[in-house]
Formats: C-alpha cells, sequence, structure tokens
C-alpha cells in the first residue's frame, strides 16, 4: 500500500442469531507475495460466462478463497458469478506445478493454452513445462449454487 490516506470499509450483516466479528489492521506489515511474486488482476461478474461490464476489480495476491455462502465481492451476488484472474510474469525454463480446487468450474490458462480444467469441483494438480520469458497465466472461475471456494497455485 502506499504511503498516503486509504480508507478501509468492513460490512458486516446477521439477520439471526448470535454473532460476533472481529476485524484488526497492523502497520508496517510486508504484504503477502503471491506465486510468481506478481499480483493477480481479478474482475469479478455478476454472470457465468464472464460477460462484460466486470461489476468489481481488484487485485489479489494470492487465489485462496472459500466465500461459502457468501457474496465474494461488493455488487457481485452470492450464486451465478464468474471471476476471471490474470497476470504475466517471467518465468524460467523448467516445469511448473500447477494446482487448483474449486467448488465448481476452474479453468487455468498459460498464454492461451489449458492447462488444468475442473467441470464439476474437485481439485487437480499438473506439471506443464515453460520456455525462459513472459508468460500470462489467467485463472477463471465460476459458481452456480451452493457454497464457493477456489484455490490456484503454481511453483
Amino acid at each position: 500500500v502506499s504511503a498516503e490516506n486509504h480508507c478501509i470499509d468492513a460490512y458486516y450483516y446477521n439477520k439471526t442469531g448470535d454473532a460476533s466479528v472481529y476485524v484488526e489492521y497492523k502497520s508496517g506489515l510486508s504484504p503477502t507475495p503471491s506465486s510468481g511474486g506478481e499480483l493477480w488482476q481479478a474482475k469479478f461478474y455478476d454472470n457465468t460466462e464472464f460477460k462484460e461490464p466486470a461489476v468489481f476489480e481488484r487485485e489479489d495476491a494470492l487465489i485462496s478463497f472459500d466465500w461459502g455462502e457468501a457474496n465474494p465481492a461488493p455488487n457481485v451476488p452470492k450464486d451465478y458469478f464468474g471471476i476471471h484472474w490474470s497476470k504475466c510474469v517471467v518465468l524460467e525454463e523448467r516445469y511448473y506445478t500447477f494446482s487448483a480446487s474449486s467448488s465448481s468450474y476452474l479453468l487455468i490458462l498459460v498464454d492461451g493454452n489449458e492447462v488444468l480444467k475442473t467441470s464439476n469441483g474437485g481439485s487437480d494438480s499438473v506439471d506443464y513445462y515453460v520456455s525462459a520469458e513472459n508468460h500470462c497465466i489467467d485463472a477463471y472461475y465460476y459458481d452456480k449454487t451452493d457454497d464457493a471456494s477456489v484455490y490456484v497455485e503454481y511453483k
């Protein structure tokens, strides 16, 4: 985070029963690095076809989320939503292990080539060889109903 004023919002809603919420802010901590050292550019859609316009955008250090039955971001419904993460990074020439799990559909592409796909949830990993140069990695996730979760890593 840059050295300037920033707004921090915390939203909480409880409809029934006992409830509690805890929010903590710690100054001076280093950000959590992502796999590959670059931030993922995340675009959130209110549909499962990734139809523009995106209704919310942000940067994520990691793709590791378990939203349960909550919505994943402002203006995004709790069901029937899609998220497209992308980043371009310089990789060294070697095999990388791509690991992923999701509650629904997940597709991982490297330079437009399919590396890993889960259509009905579950988890998988695959070794994928890349040359020493800049590569663009895309992860497409959508959720239709029930709990939503997604995890992507490469190393």
